[in-house]
């Protein structure tokens, strides 16, 4: 299927394992995207003119191959910017509508199925219930589930397939609890609509969410799937032009759903290029879908059984999701296979919750499959974790490779290495004049510094914490850079001129992500002489 998708013709060597967060795009969809634009580009529903004509044509018929992708009528197909934007629809229309009661989500969900519900369940004096893991941190407890979804329960919200375990949750048996006790069901299918045939009705589902990107598609297009009754009685949480049936100054009558919800100019060529990514799933069918990403994930569960040192999360009946631990940072991991041309996720995952609470983690890391990988994709991951294992990271550049570093960067990349080995004044000060501890969201990094200041200078710094080896390298080598330092010096180390000084420091380049992970040091001394 690679020859599908033009990335991997630009990029032969690419192995892309990184469909969870964002799916590479066929040729299909990149055509249908360029011909409206090139071709027929008009804006919708209102021009009498050929364009608008053709416009609005191609945008509802992209509906229709949505609505056709998962049982639904296009009625009840709302386009939106993507999942979160989905979700966030629809709690703001719904838990404005109950005074009591409690929500229901689970500990597996991403930030986007948690936060809209936990911010707006506080304003609006609901209880926010989850449903926990079973012992083995594997599946939702259901029996707990059965605990907690009560006859005061408005919402269930939960993932379709947790985009850190690979596990795929009992839709229909949750919706069926949920609706005995008359609640309504709202489902996140961002992991799960390039993978499983999703048929809403069958689920039960009363709301399902999904993004474009995720499934082959363009970016800032997702769906809301509505139920058409609960559709007609929601309201719009967002106001403009195109949503509407008739307006007064002081009264506006809202027309029908899907497009009540759809204010404002729309993401066409977006909705267009989501339709044909849909049509292309259609041509090609889930059971051949499935069946080529069933081979891919029995292999590499096997693989991931044979490597020592590596601990794989989640159940072995999963979707090609495979997130795994070892004795090094994520960050560190993906960095070194990024030197090989295989692109993995690391972090995180936005699902704190489940990784800090539940696992006990601060993050992992993450390979995920798609219809255009190949046996070896996998194999390569394999061979290169194996010798991740073996060497600790510290590796032979031509044996596999320090990208395009000169002979001193090289250097400088082992003067790093031996930095996060072992980091310089990694330790306590007794009495210090100032602490202050930061924490980098996206990976979990965290570091606490102590400072003594005598005169307007540093006399002393040390810190403790933990992190990647660039955030930890960077923090070692301050330590000993800024003794002596006048503060006021310094504070002025902000913005570009921060990055310089801590890339000098460094010696190798540092791409906007490590950036963060590198500039968590200084940013951290400069809050604690703050």
């Amino acid at each position: 299927m690679k020859e599908l998708f033009p990335i991997f013709k630009a990029n032969p060597d690419l192995a892309y394992l990184d469909t969870a967060a964002s799916s590479q795009k066929p040729d299909k969809v990149l055509d249908a995207i360029l011909e409206f634009y090139e071709d027929g580009y008009s804006n919708v529903h209102r021009a009498i003119h050929r364009l608008g004509e053709q416009a609005t044509e191609r945008y509802e018929n992209a509906r229709e191959s949505v609505a056709k992708l998962i049982n639904a009528s296009p009625e009840e197909i709302i386009f939106t910017s993507g999942t979160t934007a989905s979700i966030n629809l629809a709690a703001r229309s719904l838990i404005p509508t109950f005074d009591s009661g409690n929500i229901v989500i689970t500990t597996m969900e991403h930030h986007a199925n948690l936060i809209p519900w936990q911010q707006l369940a506080h304003k609006q004096g609901l209880e926010l219930r989850t449903i926990p893991l079973t012992e083995n941190k594997q599946m939702l407890d259901m029996e707990k589930a059965r605990e907690l979804i009560d006859n005061d329960t408005r919402i269930v919200a939960f993932t379709h397939v947790s985009n850190v375990l690979g596990t795929i949750n009992p839709v229909k048996e949750l919706a069926g609890i949920a609706h005995q006790h008359g609640a309504i069901v709202l489902v996140d299918g961002a992991q799960a609509i390039a993978h499983l045939p999703v048929d809403v009705k069958e689920l039960g589902a009363d709301l399902y969410a999904f993004s474009g990107h995720k499934m082959y598609g363009p970016t800032g297009i997702g769906v809301l799937y509505g139920n058409k009754d609960l559709l007609d009685r929601m309201e719009p949480p967002s106001w403009g032009g195109e949503q509407v049936e008739k307006v007064t100054i002081k009264q506006t009558t809202f027309t029908k759903p899907p497009h009540k919800f759809e204010p404002g100019t729309p993401n066409i060529a977006g909705a267009i290029g989501l339709g044909s990514a849909a049509e292309f799933i259609l041509e090609i069918g889930y059971e051949k879908m499935q069946e080529h990403e069933n081979k891919l994930i029995k292999r590499l569960l096997g693989q991931f059984e044979k490597l020592e040192g590596v601990t794989l999360l989640g159940p072995k009946e999963r979707t090609g999701i495979f997130t795994f631990t070892m004795d090094a940072h994520p960050h560190d991991i993906a960095e070194f296979l990024d030197k090989q041309d295989i692109a993995i996720r690391a972090g995180h995952h936005c699902a704190e919750p489940l990784h800090c609470q539940e696992l006990g983690l601060d993050a992992s890391t993450r390979a995920s499959i798609g219809i255009y990988t190949e046996k070896e994709d996998l194999d390569r991951l394999i061979e290169a974790l194996e010798i991740y294992v073996k060497t600790g990271g510290v590796f032979n550049p031509d044996q596999v490779g320090e990208g395009n570093l000169s002979e001193e960067q090289i250097l400088h990349a082992e003067n790093i290495r031996e930095h996060a080995r072992k980091p310089r004044n990694k330790r306590i000060i007794p009495e210090p004049t100032a602490t202050k501890m930061e924490r980098n969201p996206f990976c979990g990094d965290e570091l606490e510094v102590s400072v003594i200041v005598d005169e307007g200078k540093i006399k002393d710094i040390a810190f403790q914490g933990k992190g990647c080896a660039i955030s930890q390298a960077a923090m070692s080598m301050l330590t000993k850079k800024l003794q002596g330092k006048k503060t006021d010096e310094i504070l002025t180390l902000s913005g570009e001129k921060g990055r310089e000084y801590v890339t000098s420091l460094l010696g190798i380049p540092i791409g906007p992500v490590r950036m963060k992970c590198a500039l968590l040091g200084l940013r951290t001394v400069q809050e604690a002489l703050r």
